[in-house]
């Protein structure tokens, strides 16, 4: 009566009944997956697809092929919080081959949570980060691959610029800022600095006059070039006015992060992403 042993048979020579074993052996398909029999219903079930979603199975070589996909996932800094504790946010998605991996790659006085997700998934995961000590710098680096082997670093700046007592102007440069990171977001305080200044590796130039609460994008990309960029940026204004500056590869899903909640802000500063003022 049972189906997964087999067929039963007299053995002569044993004086036993002897069962042939289970029936659902491998039937020689790659792309249907594994064998296994079903007491339940008497049948060899198969467990489907071996293969991650957006990948294809190719029968005649027993593999998974990728798929053609050649464009990386998203990843940006879509929120922050100034607390305490200090919190952002940072949005990975990937519309074609889905997600596949997130990786943590610089972590430094801050603790990160990754909620789990199925691999190949389209949906947005939404990562979070909180610092630890409130009066020192924190740094966060992710490293977003998706189903097709497409790679982004995501490691926004994140910046305010404070006018120092006794002085008239402000001034600090990254290094390491890869060419698609090309958007120079800007929120002057209030009634913040007079003036922002850009400079790319040292030959392109912008700068513009700035009014109390003013909201400005400005693109470098023509100054950028493959590999890592240099980025000074620069204030000028009266002694404790400020403005908030965020680097990146631009405003992800069609909203604006509101940088306003930087203006009390007191301490920090990083690399890879920077949370806090630049004096």
């Amino acid at each position: 009566g049972e189906f997964c042993n087999g067929t039963e048979s007299c053995n002569e020579d044993t004086d036993a009944c002897d069962s042939s074993g289970d029936p659902c052996g491998d039937d020689g398909e790659f792309c249907n997956g594994t064998e296994s029999c079903n007491e339940g219903t008497d049948a060899c079930d198969s467990s489907g697809d071996p293969c991650l979603p957006g990948e294809t199975c190719d029968e005649d070589t027993d593999v998974c092929e990728p798929p053609d996909d050649e464009t990386p996932p998203e990843c940006f800094l879509s929120n922050f919080d100034p607390g305490p504790p200090m919190t952002i946010e940072v949005t990975t998605q990937d519309v074609d081959s889905g997600l596949d991996d997130i990786l943590v790659t610089v972590l430094e006085n801050a603790t990160v949570d990754i909620p789990p997700f199925a691999p190949g998934t389209n949906d947005v995961v939404l990562v979070t980060a909180e610092k630890v000590d409130q009066s020192l710098p924190a740094q966060l680096e992710l490293s977003v691959t998706d189903v097709a082997g497409n790679k982004t670093v995501c490691d926004p700046v994140l910046v305010r610029l404070r006018i120092p007592r006794g002085r008239s102007r402000v001034s600090q440069t990254f290094r390491g800022i890869p060419q698609q990171e090309s958007f120079i977001s800007v929120q002057n305080g209030s009634p913040g600095v007079h003036r922002i200044g850009v400079v790319v590796n040292r030959s392109g130039r912008y700068g513009m006059d700035l009014l109390p609460d003013q909201e400005e994008l400005i693109d470098v990309a023509e100054s950028m070039h493959p590999g890592d960029n240099t980025i000074t940026l620069s204030a000028s204004g009266f002694p404790g006015e400020w403005v908030v500056v965020l680097i990146s590869d631009g405003v992800g899903g069609g909203e604006e992060l509101d940088l306003s909640a930087l203006s009390g802000v007191d301490a920090g500063k990083g690399v890879s992403l920077d949370w806090g003022d630049r004096d």
